[in-house]
């Protein structure tokens, strides 16, 4: 049996019925306050790197449902989703 990858901890974003990785690189907090004020201040596009997707644009309105959180994931898996992105939609799960 092949020994698997080293776990590694990956970004994940719910918003509105679709589940994303963000990339390494993307800034949560910034997001988290682009998301807020596009509650406050009525609705916006929110641009987030999403991992095998590239850039997404999500319009965010005080009805839409965000969720945050960082998971474990095998580096194999990461390291083929730009071959094979992750699901979007909540049941492709």
């Amino acid at each position: 049996m092949a020994e698997s990858g080293a776990l590694m901890l990956v970004k994940h974003l719910q918003i509105d019925g679709q589940s994303f990785y963000l990339e390494p690189e993307e800034d949560i907090d910034a997001l988290e306050a682009l998301i807020v004020k596009s509650v406050k201040d009525g609705p916006q596009f929110v641009k987030f790197s999403a991992a095998g997707h590239g850039l997404v644009s999500v319009l965010v309105t005080p009805r839409i449902g965000v969720r945050f959180e960082t998971r474990e994931i095998d580096d194999d898996e990461v390291a083929s989703w730009d071959e094979t992105p992750p699901a979007i939609d909540m049941h492709d799960f």
